[in-house]
C-alpha cells in the first residue's frame, strides 16, 4: 500500500524605472546555480483510508546557456543533488544523494543527477522545445510527473522579460499550454529598489495527469491558484529569487475509484 502511495505522490510532484531591454544576459557559457526547496502537503482518501503526507525536496542544479542566436538561445539543465524527506502514513523516510541508500523507491530519483535536459527559448524567455536524457525520458514514460520541471511553451524560471518600457505597476499576462489546459500568468511590477525588482505572479492553475504503473492507472485532476514574489536584477533581466505558494483541490482516481484531493506547495528558489 505504501509502494502504491509513493506513485500517487510522482502525481503532485513563474516609480518611473523602466527595464534595460537592451541589456539581457543571453550571452553564451553564462553559467548558473540553482537551488529549489519544495514542501508539499497533501491530503486524499484511499480505499476509505484517508492519507496524508509531508514531502520536503530540496534540489541543487547547473544552468548553462550554450547557444545564442538571432531570435533562440539553447540552455542545458543539470541536476546535480537532491535530499528528500517524506513523512506518509506513519512513516518517515529521507533521500541524500551524497549517501547510500538502497531503497528502490528513490533510486530512480538518483538516476536522473548529472543527466542533461536540452531547452530551446525564445526571446521572450519561452520555452519552445525541450530534449530530455535518454535516461530521464525512460523514466518519464514510466511516471510521467517525473521530468526537469520545465514545460513547453512556460517560461524559464530564471529570466524573467516584462514588455518594453515596463514602469512599477505595470501589468502583463503570459499564456500557455500546460496538460492541454490554458495557463495564464499575471504579472505586476510592485517596486524597484537599487536596480532590484519585486514583481509579483498570480495564476489560476490546474492539473491533469493520467498515468499506469504496476498495472493501475492513476488519474489525479486539481485546480486552484497559484502567488509568486519575483526579485529580477532590472540590468540584465535574471532572477535573483522566486518564491511562490500554491493551493489545488480534485481528485485522485485509481482503477476507477475516484476520491478527493487537496495539495499546497511552496516552493523557494535562489539562483546564483
Amino acid at each position: 500500500m505504501f509502494n502504491k502511495f509513493l506513485f500517487v505522490t510522482a502525481t503532485i510532484l513563474s516609480c518611473s524605472f523602466c527595464f534595460a531591454q537592451n541589456n539581457i544576459s543571453f550571452i553564451k557559457g553564462k553559467k548558473i546555480n540553482k537551488v529549489s526547496t519544495i514542501q508539499t502537503k497533501s491530503s486524499s482518501e484511499m480505499m476509505g483510508q484517508t492519507m496524508e503526507q509531508n514531502i520536503i525536496t530540496t534540489s541543487w542544479s547547473e544552468i548553462v546557456i550554450t547557444e545564442v542566436f538571432d531570435n533562440e538561445i539553447k540552455v542545458e539543465d543539470k541536476g546535480t543533488k537532491i535530499k528528500m524527506k517524506m513523512e506518509a502514513m506513519g512513516q518517515e523516510m529521507e533521500y541524500d544523494s551524497d549517501k547510500p541508500n538502497e531503497n528502490e523507491n528513490f533510486k530512480k530519483a538518483g538516476d536522473l543527477l548529472n543527466k542533461v535536459t536540452n531547452i530551446t527559448a525564445n526571446f521572450q524567455g519561452l520555452i519552445t522545445s525541450i530534449k530530455y536524457d535518454a535516461t530521464m525520458e525512460q523514466q518519464i514514460k514510466e511516471i510521467p510527473a517525473i521530468g526537469s520541471g520545465y514545460n513547453t511553451g512556460q517560461p524559464l524560471d530564471f529570466i524573467l522579460i516584462p514588455p518594453k518600457d515596463a514602469l512599477v505597476g505595470k501589468t502583463w499576462t503570459i499564456s500557455f499550454l500546460l496538460d492541454d489546459i490554458k495557463t495564464d500568468y499575471n504579472y505586476t511590477i510592485k517596486s524597484i529598489d537599487n536596480e532590484i525588482a519585486n514583481v509579483e505572479l498570480t495564476s489560476n492553475v490546474s492539473t491533469n495527469k493520467k498515468m499506469e504503473t504496476q498495472g493501475m492507472e492513476i488519474v489525479t485532476k486539481l485546480s486552484g491558484t497559484l502567488l509568486s514574489t519575483i526579485l529580477v536584477d532590472t540590468k540584465t533581466n535574471l532572477v535573483k529569487s522566486n518564491i511562490s505558494t500554491s493551493s489545488q483541490k480534485g481528485s485522485i482516481e485509481i482503477m476507477g475509484q475516484s476520491s478527493p484531493m487537496e495539495v499546497t506547495t511552496t516552493n523557494k528558489i535562489l539562483f546564483e
